[in-house]
């Protein structure tokens, strides 16, 4: 049984992944503190909520990457290339549930090991048939997104 794939859309781009456990932080609080001389105390001034980093820990996945080549090409051409910088919501669907975080920023993608073969079939990237598996390529690491005023 292959494990579900989750999809998440940024700028037009559907990333096709699993996402394993990822935090999501809470906003920054945008906080000012200062102390005026000849006074007790501190002054503080807060204001609305900042910007987070959402971390989005996955596993890289499609059928057509068939060698490790081609998973590199679309990590350095697309994640860490045209959606570096790149500004819009992002969309992370899976079986049951939606989740949108607008005003986003993309910060790439760290590959966390060198894409490996999914030679088990565990993550369902098998474009051949039983008799003759065509096993695709996987790539674990990190998704980087910045998401300003924190949604």
């Amino acid at each position: 049984m292959a494990l579900p794939v989750t999809h998440i859309t940024f700028f037009g781009e559907q990333i096709d992944c699993v996402i394993l456990e990822s935090p999501l932080p809470a906003p920054e609080v945008q906080v000012w503190r200062t102390q005026f001389a000849g006074t007790q105390g501190v002054s503080e001034i807060v204001g609305g909520a900042g910007m987070r980093t959402l971390d989005f820990n996955v596993v890289l996945k499609k059928k057509e990457w068939t060698t490790r080549e081609q998973i590199q090409e679309y990590i350095d051409a697309v994640l860490n290339g045209e959606l570096l910088g790149s500004h819009d919501a992002v969309t992370v669907k899976g079986v049951g549930y939606t989740c949108v975080y607008p005003d986003c920023t993309g910060h790439g993608f760290t590959m966390q090991r060198a894409p490996l073969q999914d030679v088990g079939g565990m993550l369902g990237i098998n474009s051949g048939t039983a008799a003759n598996p065509k096993y695709g390529y996987f790539c674990p690491g990190i998704l980087r997104f910045v998401q300003l005023g924190g949604g």
